[in-house]
């Protein structure tokens, strides 16, 4: 392998598999520079705790990106919702229940999950400006909904939560 840097994107653009060079302000470098960032924030988040869900998700979201980016075959059924489903069952039977905003936070695990979810969100929002095929934005929302019940259980019941100003707790807001 040769050195890291090329020099190849010291004028502001760099290269596409499937559509050649670009600037790097193009669409294309905020869909994969934003899963980029999901990523990193899931890698952090694993380095956190022993949760091993989140190797999985991360491997997935290299494919995602190198669909994005390239011509190679892709089959987005082949993403794992079933499983991100069966993960967020499970992770979340054993939660308590919801009956109150919570912010997000807590132990240090459980923060950088939130910080990942937050992430996927807007991954979510920029494939969906990309118009990225459906199976993908499915994935993301689920991934989105795995992260969220997966931040609860990291803080293990010991969740801070939404107090309007003032100090005054909502009391069974809803949440549907």
């Amino acid at each position: 392998m040769g050195k890291v840097y090329t020099r190849g994107g010291d004028e502001g653009f760099a290269a596409t598999l499937l559509w050649g060079r670009r600037r790097k302000s193009d669409d294309i470098f905020e869909v994969v520079g934003t899963l980029d960032e999901l990523n990193s924030f899931l890698g952090w988040a694993a380095s956190h705790s022993s949760v091993e869900v989140l190797r999985p998700v991360q491997n997935d979201l290299f494919e995602i990106g190198f669909a994005v980016m390239s011509a190679q075959p892709f089959d987005p059924e082949g993403l794992r919702v079933a499983w991100l489903e069966a993960q967020i069952d499970r992770i979340d039977a054993e939660n308590p229940p919801l009956t109150r905003f919570i912010l997000p936070g807590g132990s240090p695990p459980a923060a950088a999950v939130h910080c990942a979810r937050a992430v996927c969100r807007r991954a979510e929002r920029v494939l969906v400006a990309f118009e990225a095929s459906a199976p993908i934005i499915r994935y993301l929302n689920r991934l989105s909904d795995l992260l969220f019940v997966l931040g609860r259980r990291l803080n293990d019941g010991n969740e801070v939560y939404w107090e309007r100003s003032g100090g005054q707790p909502v009391q069974d807001a809803p949440l549907t």
